[in-house]
């Protein structure tokens, strides 16, 4: 038979194409390869040769130059954006790419460290903010100084359309809002104006990391309508971040669905649980807020709270007579809780920064979501020998893990990390945990895999 002529053989369907290239879409070679055969090609490969572009001092001059040509395509293809001058005294670097940020009209991402927002003027943040206020969903800020906490809230408060908000090792010099003690008005308590408020209504995930944590709950308590985010990263958690951290979680209550935390070295002791009143956002004559746990709205949620309190109220008090302390009211009140993950679990020796013996007992005894289906502790070894150094009780971590409310989670998972080896740290947990594994509910993630090397997926 004889072969079709090129030009006449039936061209690959576009879905096709777009599919096979989507397949090498970490592979950049491949993508600059599959650019060279038609048109067509060409288009699909840009999606993910360009998604994510990174500009720092090294590429801004090259990078810029491409963009600035008439005959440019570049842009219409990014949708991540990351800007991280060499240093923090990036203003210079930031000023010189401001014109060029107009031509991004699809980002979605943006990522900007490495700068101390100070030297950083009124004008030159406007327009920053205006080249991607239509398109923006996910703002990443990293390693940013800031003159005051008013500043940071402004940049935060940019977009009206962000999904994810990310906040780490940010600073400012003053102007942290005290935590708020009646309803809202138009100054604080300290005669200020107030700060402006959050106006996102499409936001579902708050990550905090190595910031003052205290003044960024602080200012959400403040908000005449307090926003329930449904997923939140915070830590690490020092005593002074208990009450205004603790207050926000009470004040969501089941509306929170995705819990990550870290905390500080050293005991907190029950500074979490000092204070469990929610936060009066209303006037004494005014009935309480619909978010106030102690609402008279019954619904099946409630319920079923109720219901499952009789059935499994007196095993959990058992456990907690057991680990020798008292839940957190703040936690116990996210009754729509899905997922918990703790961080530091295990960290080496280090007990001060290991969860293990205080905080994480305590704080899964004191989750009584009914929903709570996956727990993910991470844990961080070089030998086994190194969890000897952690007075850890084992067993009745297992029972806790097993029994009453956390009968119902689908997964245990321990995320691990450090130089111990797979099989090393499945059959130490695995010992140490016999309950939990024979349940069949304990995995094994390596830090920096996607997939679940232990147990079934």
């Amino acid at each position: 038979m004889l072969a079709l002529r090129a030009d006449t053989e039936p061209p690959i369907p576009q879905e096709i194409s777009d599919i096979t290239i989507s397949f090498l879409k970490a592979d950049r070679a491949s993508l600059k390869n599959c650019g060279l055969v038609c048109r067509s090609w060409l288009l699909s490969s840009r999606c993910y040769l360009f998604q994510t572009i990174e500009l720092d001092h090294s590429n801004i001059d090259t990078f810029s130059s491409l963009v600035v040509s008439t005959y440019s395509t570049i842009p219409p293809f990014v949708r991540r954006l990351k800007l991280a001058p060499g240093d923090r005294q990036g203003h210079r670097w930031f000023r010189r790419i401001l014109p060029f940020l107009q031509f991004f009209k699809s980002v979605t991402w943006i990522a900007l460290e490495n700068l101390d927002w100070t030297w950083i003027k009124c004008p030159a943040r406007s327009e920053f903010f205006s080249c991607f206020q239509s398109s923006l969903t996910e703002l990443e800020l990293k390693n940013l100084d800031f003159p005051m906490f008013r500043d940071v809230v402004d940049v935060v408060c940019e977009s009206s359309s962000l999904v994810t908000i990310s906040l780490t090792n940010i600073s400012w010099t003053s102007g942290s809002p005290p935590l708020p003690l009646s309803s809202p008005a138009s100054t604080d308590q300290s005669g200020s104006p107030r700060l402006p408020e959050l106006k996102c209504p499409s936001l579902k995930k708050l990550i905090v990391r190595d910031c003052q944590i205290r003044p960024i709950f602080s200012w959400l308590l403040s908000h005449t309508s307090i926003p329930v985010i449904p997923s939140l990263e915070v830590g690490p958690i020092s005593e002074r971040d208990t009450m205004s951290f603790g207050r926000y979680l009470h004040s969501v209550n089941k509306g929170l669905l995705h819990l990550r935390m870290s905390f500080k070295t050293g005991g907190i002791d029950h500074a979490c649980y000092a204070d469990t009143r929610p936060i009066p956002n209303h006037s004494a004559s005014e009935e309480p807020p619909i978010h106030d746990l102690t609402s008279q709205v019954v619904d099946q949620h409630q319920i079923d709270l109720e219901a499952a309190q009789k059935l499994y109220g007196p095993m959990e008090d058992e456990l907690i007579n057991l680990q020798g302390g008292t839940i957190c009211d703040n936690l116990a009140s996210l009754t729509g809780l899905r997922t918990l993950y703790l961080e530091a679990f295990i960290a080496h020796t280090d007990v001060e920064r290991s969860s293990a013996t205080v905080w994480a007992p305590r704080v899964v005894l004191s989750i009584k979501s009914l929903h709570l289906h996956t727990l993910t502790l991470d844990i961080s070894l070089s030998r086994a020998g190194e969890v000897d150094a952690h007075p850890i009780n084992w067993h009745l971590f297992d029972r806790i893990l097993t029994e009453g409310r956390k009968e119902r989670l689908k997964r245990v998972e321990v995320k691990y990390g450090g130089s111990i080896k797979h099989d090393a740290i499945k059959q130490l947990i695995s010992s140490r945990w016999p309950v939990c594994q024979s349940t069949g509910k304990l995995h094994f993630i390596s830090m920096g895999r996607s997939e679940a090397i232990g147990g079934r997926v």
